[in-house]
């Protein structure tokens, strides 16, 4: 469940990071982020997901499509509701995968955000700045 979580944090925060860079027109980084967690995490979640309510999978995996389409021929605002809308989905989606009372301990919490610390680590431990 920890990795589980992990996972639906590192989608919220491409997503974040996608609707700022449509805010400052980088739309090649927008798409970026966009297609990171349908490409690379959310095969790592979606059976989970899938187990407890389907329509719910299927609802957040199209929206993340819907997402990155949207990258070129959107405006802000509509780029930026739907990135909303699918922060909205994933909080469905904690709810649904992972017992309350897991969600509320501060060690489960910071396992989390170890995990989270891990990732960032290899995924910027060889970033070598311009």
């Amino acid at each position: 469940l920890v990795e589980f979580d992990s996972n639906i944090e590192q989608i919220r925060g491409h997503l974040n990071q996608a609707v700022a860079n449509k805010e400052i027109g980088n739309t090649t980084l927008a798409m970026a982020h966009t297609l990171h967690p349908i490409e690379e995490i959310y095969s790592s979640i979606d059976v989970q997901i899938d187990a407890r309510d389907p329509n719910l999978n299927q609802s957040l995996s199209s929206s993340l499509n819907q997402l990155s389409n949207m990258v070129d021929n959107s405006t802000v605002e509509e780029f930026r509701t739907k990135a909303l809308d699918i922060n909205g989905l994933l909080n469905d989606t904690l709810d649904k995968v992972i017992p309350a009372e897991e969600m509320n301990d501060s060690l489960f919490n910071l396992m989390v955000v170890g995990n989270l610390l891990s990732v960032a680590d290899n995924e910027y431990s060889s970033f070598d700045p311009p």
